[in-house]
């Protein structure tokens, strides 16, 4: 045997040293194609909760809004009950802890009616309602 020359022993060699190296190299891919699939599947998870919270969350929202427009607008009334017996803006404010400014703004508030709900007829949604103002912090 000389130097250089190529037996089919050394041929066999390469090739089964080859093959092991490939395969193994098919499975780590495979194995990571397996995480990278159960990894996107938990992004979904988490894009899907994601989504029911911001729901939760809007809904919590409009529950509050309306809660402190009907307590702003029953402040209001209570401020007028006061006032159409005789109890001046400045006498009402010191009570209430209110400014002044606050009172007369109170004081023009009137109850409206529940007016219905505007829709958008194209996509058969509710538009969203007008932010509701501030009275007492």
């Amino acid at each position: 045997m000389t130097l250089g020359l190529r037996t089919p022993l050394a041929r066999e060699r390469a090739r089964a040293q080859l093959a092991e190296k490939q395969a193994a190299q098919r499975a780590r891919e495979k194995a990571n194609e397996d995480d990278l699939v159960a990894f996107f599947t938990h992004a979904e998870h988490i894009d899907a909760a994601a989504e029911v919270r911001d729901a939760a969350v809007a809904a919590v929202q409009r529950t509050y809004d309306d809660t402190v427009a009907a307590a702003h607008t029953a402040q209001a009334a209570r401020l007028r009950a006061m006032a159409d017996r005789g109890e001046k803006v400045e006498d009402l404010a010191e009570l209430t802890s209110l400014s002044p400014t606050e009172v007369r703004k109170a004081l023009k508030t009137r109850p409206a009616a529940a007016p219905a709900a505007p829709t958008d007829t194209a996509a058969g949604q509710v538009a969203p309602a007008a932010e509701p103002g501030e009275l007492a912090s």
